[in-house]
């Protein structure tokens, strides 16, 4: 799978969003361009190239672009992808590695709680096991 060539797909078309053309690093290692919510939500529902893969094709390319920690405005339209959906297995667990820091934790949180409304028989021993985590990102 080409999972460069989607990711500069994804990149590109974020960059024409950036309100500043000389990103920042930020202490989690990611690059910010400066784009409102907003328009980060409109590029995820405009849909990319890739949209037409199978769900863990998609998977494939949204966590890479997720673990690239390019940019945070690139990372964070995965998790704009997943909300407000019924994610299976496989989904969910590789989107719960995808915890690191506190202004993911928000959206992370919603797509979380989704699963549990959708299947709490198999997402509840994961937050049980959060729960008791050392770190703050899980417990959070």
């Amino acid at each position: 799978m080409a999972l460069k060539r989607y990711l500069d797909e994804i990149t590109h078309r974020t960059k024409l969003y950036a309100a500043d053309t000389h990103p920042f690093e930020d202490k989690e290692g990611f690059h910010r361009l400066i784009i409102r919510v907003p328009e980060l939500r409109k590029l995820v529902k405009q849909g990319y190239s890739f949209y037409h893969l199978e769900p863990s094709e998609i998977l494939l390319i949204w966590d890479h672009a997720w673990k690239s920690k390019q940019y945070y405005e690139v990372a964070h339209q995965a998790l704009y992808y997943y909300q407000h959906k019924t994610l299976n297995k496989l989904e969910f667990s590789e989107i719960k590695t995808w915890v690191d820091c506190w202004e993911h934790s928000d959206d992370l949180s919603k797509i979380y709680a989704q699963v549990v409304e959708d299947n709490s028989s198999w997402i509840l021993p994961q937050l049980r096991k959060w729960n008791k985590s050392s770190s703050p990102w899980q417990r959070r």
